[in-house]
């Protein structure tokens, strides 16, 4: 998980430590209620871990059929381009390709006050990636990760293991 210190870039997911904590007996358990593009970007983070660490799954209510359907066009502002370039360059590049990059820019209020122009941004050194425009279903066929959703299934609630008797560290 990135975090930024000082002039330094973020902290790659990968360069975080692959130790299982020792209270930890199993894999924590963890479960994303949705296979939309937040979903699959953290499923694509979280199985970086590895299967020793996290037993990871995703659930989705559309069948898979219908689970990436046409939509509107999306902004990838520049901060999360440089976000997502850092932590995954591989989904980065994907989404390149399936989009276009987008230099001018202007993120108003909605009372109309200009908030940035991007070109302003670009050129003042502010930002390190462009902005991405993208149709919603081709970003959303980047990100799937369809070996680790369920389609047509819905987390209708989500048990808390360790309350249960299951045991800490969230196996269960």
């Amino acid at each position: 998980v990135g975090v930024r210190r000082g002039p330094e870039r973020h902290q790659r997911l990968t360069d975080v430590p692959r130790r299982r904590p020792a209270a930890m007996g199993r894999p924590l358990r963890v479960v994303i209620a949705g296979g939309g593009l937040a979903g699959n970007v953290l499923l694509r983070q979280l199985r970086r871990f590895g299967p020793e660490l996290l037993h990871v799954r995703a659930f989705e209510r559309r069948p898979f059929e219908l689970a990436s359907p046409p939509g509107l066009n999306v902004l990838l502002n520049h901060n999360g381009c440089a976000a997502l370039a850092d932590t995954d360059p591989e989904l980065m590049a994907a989404i390149r390709a399936v989009g276009f990059e987008v230099r001018n820019w202007s993120a108003r209020t909605m009372a109309g006050d200009v908030l940035y122009h991007l070109e302003d941004v670009v050129r003042d050194g502010r930002a390190d990636e462009p902005c991405l425009v993208a149709r919603w279903d081709r970003i959303h066929a980047a990100t799937r990760c369809d070996d680790l959703v369920e389609y047509g299934a819905a987390v209708e609630r989500v048990d808390d293991v360790a309350a249960a008797g299951g045991g800490g560290g969230g196996g269960g």
